[in-house]
């Protein structure tokens, strides 16, 4: 147990510095929408008199970034890189570390998650049509304050679970592309091996007038619902407290991240799934975001619910990986038919079902699903791994800091 704390201003400066542009020098702008979790996502190079006029701040190696806007949503990051170049939106926070603060310990303590959801509470609580907080308003807030070697070691083993998790990430990033470009080959560009083993359409096969344009011979276009059964979520009654925080994953759009759902935030009771008849999916269904926001996709790991907005379909035998990298390519094309003038994109199920999608010839599917089932196993492996570094390190992190 730390037992000294000290209040957020003790140890940070908030850094309001308006960045000093020079003629013609290209600047890189970082807005809220740039960075999530710790990570840049992306950036744009620009010359001053291109950029919006949010774009102020200046920052340096070693500040914390930190949206003003919805703490919840993550959108933070450590500025590990030098960063004479760079200048931020006025919708960043930047913060900068005293020199009685170790910088990581520090950034650690900001992105806990009972520190996000306090900030958040004190967003919620300020006018406003937007969730936000000021440095005034969270400068009192306590951190627990150990010796600065103290902060060094807390650090170190935190950071250790990071880059472990970060490790698999990254293997699974690989592992998704790898997957994805033979699908592109096969079934977008028609290059799946032949007879001879040599690329179909590069060497002359034979292709074929249908409703997607030309595909090979002896291919069809169907239609969803021909490849499984279709389902669309519900929600139970939220004012019976008995159907909730149970053994069942009650799956939303936020929990539907990666390749593969291993948690979800709601969860639903015995009780609770009896209001969903014929509503259960098995592991190995693949959801499908048809609501607002349109396109993600997702396999489920173990018997699950979703919410209204969530169409999925339960794929027959040998066809799961195909799907899968089939509705991932169509998010363009979902959100093309689920804007019908509406202010909510929204795709029925009825739709939903009826999507035409390519059916290939039977062998071919059967390979490819051979293929790419040995990625999708170890995928699964790597984030059943990633869930027990994620809990390890939220055990740690609650005995090491509180």
């Amino acid at each position: 147990m730390i037992n000294k704390k000290v209040k957020l201003e003790d140890v940070v400066n908030v850094i309001s510095k308006t960045y000093q542009f020079k003629d013609s020098e290209p600047v890189i702008f970082i807005n809220t929408g740039d960075i999530s979790e710790g990570k840049f996502l992306h950036s744009n190079r620009s010359y001053p008199s291109s950029l919006p006029g949010q774009a102020k701040k200046s920052i340096k190696k070693g500040d914390i970034l930190f949206s003003e806007i919805r703490p919840a949503n993550k959108r933070y990051a450590l500025v590990d890189f030098d960063a004479d170049n760079y200048v931020v939106s006025t919708k960043l926070m930047v913060l900068r570390p005293k020199d009685n603060i170790d910088p990581q310990y520090l950034y650690i303590w900001l992105t806990m998650p009972s520190t996000l959801q306090n900030f958040q509470m004190i967003a919620e609580s300020r006018s406003g049509t937007f969730p936000q907080i000021t440095f005034d308003a969270i400068k009192n807030e306590e951190i627990p304050y150990p010796s600065l070697p103290e902060q060094h070691r807390i650090a170190n083993i935190l950071s250790s679970f990071d880059n472990k998790i970060e490790l698999l990430k990254k293997e699974n990033n690989t592992l998704e592309d790898i997957a994805q470009s033979i699908f592109k080959e096969w079934f977008i560009k028609y290059n799946f091996p032949n007879k001879d083993g040599k690329p179909y359409r590069d060497n002359n096969g034979k292709m074929i007038d249908s409703e997607l344009g030309l595909i090979p011979e002896g291919w069809r276009v169907g239609k969803l619902g021909e490849f499984g059964k279709i389902v669309c979520g519900k929600t139970p009654s939220k004012n019976v407290s008995e159907y909730f925080n149970g053994i069942y994953p009650f799956i939303k759009i936020p929990d539907m991240q990666n390749m593969f759902i291993m948690r979800s935030e709601d969860s639903l009771t015995d009780l609770g799934a009896k209001q969903l008849s014929g509503k259960l999916l098995p592991s190995g269904s693949i959801c499908v975001s048809c609501i607002a926001t349109i396109g993600k996709v997702s396999i489920t790991t173990q018997d699950s619910f979703t919410n209204q907005q969530i169409n999925t379909i339960i794929p027959k035998e040998g066809t799961l990986e195909y799907l899968y990298f089939t509705l991932s390519n169509m998010k363009g094309y979902l959100e093309q038919i689920g804007n019908r003038g509406s202010t909510t994109f929204n795709i029925n199920t009825n739709m939903f079902a009826t999507l035409d999608v390519l059916i290939p010839e039977h062998n071919v599917l059967r390979i490819f699903n051979q293929i790419c089932d040995k990625i999708f196993i170890k995928t699964a492996a790597n984030n059943k791994v990633l869930s027990n570094l994620d809990q390890q390190k939220n055990i740690s992190l609650y005995k090491l800091i509180n």
